[in-house]
């Protein structure tokens, strides 16, 4: 394999209560990252319709922990591993609630924390916690504006669309500077004209070399003479690792082994036969 790629664990492949186990085992074994995805409350039937696929990839009893919890505790027991969040929907969340919690994890994790946000597709958990589904997108927009205002002013002082802040204290600050970094996915053209203008990377969902070479090319247009956004790709354990990294990618998140086989085991083997720790 490309060293140049580095290789993060989705959670969901790993059981809840044997995630402190998992982390210093996949740091050894030469794995970068471990990401944790996020939902409030699924219904039994989703009405809403995955947007990258026919089915959502997840049933809805599927355990779902408090992503920034859990990578903080991870953070105690690692070293130099990253974590990331795969994704936050920062629209349903209190923004201020959300930045406290971030600013908590970037510390318990000592400067090892990245930031995937999303606009979330499921209208019905929106419904569940009364949050407007039609304006999102907006909503996550000036969320991530006014966390850079927190993140970085002395007296943050913000007024918005949806939020109105006075002249206030937020401390302590981030570890990293200005703040983690923000990968924001999607591949339609309002998503990465997004992703281009507010983010420090972009996600690819579960779709080919092909279209992730050609949403890079788009990204790298859209950015200009910006510095190139990082490029994460979310996948399965059959994923052609080479061929992502000549589509452009830096990192894949995925579940390298099957659901049926032990996780202990099948993380091993994968290490082994891609020679992640060289």
């Amino acid at each position: 394999m490309s060293t140049s790629l580095k290789i993060g664990i989705l959670n969901l492949v790993i059981p809840p209560h044997e995630l402190l186990e998992a982390a210093p085992l996949a740091e050894s074994l030469g794995f970068e990252s471990i990401w944790i995805g996020e939902h409030f409350i699924v219904p039994m039937e989703m009405k809403s319709p995955y947007p990258y696929g026919d089915v959502a990839p997840f049933p809805p009893d599927a355990p779902f922990l408090e992503p920034l919890a859990a990578l903080s505790a991870l953070g105690a027991v690692t070293k130099t591993m990253r974590f990331g969040t795969c994704v936050m929907v920062l629209p349903m969340r209190d923004v201020y609630l959300t930045a406290r919690a971030i600013v908590t994890a970037d510390i318990m994790t000592r400067g090892r924390l990245e930031l995937g946000f999303g606009a979330g597709w499921l209208k019905d958990e929106f419904d569940f916690i009364g949050q407007d589904f039609a304006t999102r997108g907006r909503r996550l927009e000036e969320g991530l504006a006014l966390m850079d205002t927190l993140f970085s002013a002395e007296r943050p002082e913000f007024h918005g669309e949806f939020w109105q802040l006075p002249p206030s204290a937020f401390e302590p600050k981030p570890v990293q500077r200005p703040r983690p970094p923000v990968i924001l996915g999607g591949h339609s053209p309002a998503a990465l004209r997004r992703a281009a203008r507010l983010a420090d990377g972009w996600m690819s969902t579960m779709t080919s070399p092909e279209a992730v070479a050609r949403d890079v090319e788009t990204l790298k247009r859209l950015r200009g003479d910006r510095p190139p956004l990082t490029v994460t790709v979310l996948e399965g354990p059959d994923a052609d690792l080479e061929a992502y990294v000549r589509a452009g990618a830096d990192r894949l998140i995925m579940a390298p082994w099957r659901p049926d086989r032990p996780w202990r085991e099948g993380m091993a083997d994968f290490a082994r036969r891609h020679r992640l720790g060289g």
